[in-house]
């Protein structure tokens, strides 16, 4: 789903798709938080970058993986976390 021009918040009708495995929501205009439930998925890797995402990057899941997860781009969210 990257490149797809996608606005708005993360939609939490995702958090309903337990056998997702990547996601890709990349290059798009994306903003709010990084949703909490996004750590409960099974993903094994996880791309948001180049959104504008703010805040915390959630803990736990794939957040875990630092190979796994993607944030960079996201000038509001808190990349210390990418360290």
């Amino acid at each position: 789903m990257q490149e797809n021009n996608l606005s708005g918040i993360i939609p939490s009708a995702l958090q309903t798709l337990r056998g997702l495995l990547r996601l890709d929501l990349s290059h798009n205009n994306l903003s709010g938080e990084i949703p909490k439930f996004l750590a409960s998925l099974q993903l094994q890797s996880l791309n948001l970058s180049h959104n504008n995402l703010e805040g915390e990057v959630p803990v736990g899941g794939v957040f875990n993986n630092v190979t796994g997860v993607l944030i960079t781009g996201n000038n509001r969210a808190v990349e210390a976390y990418l360290i």
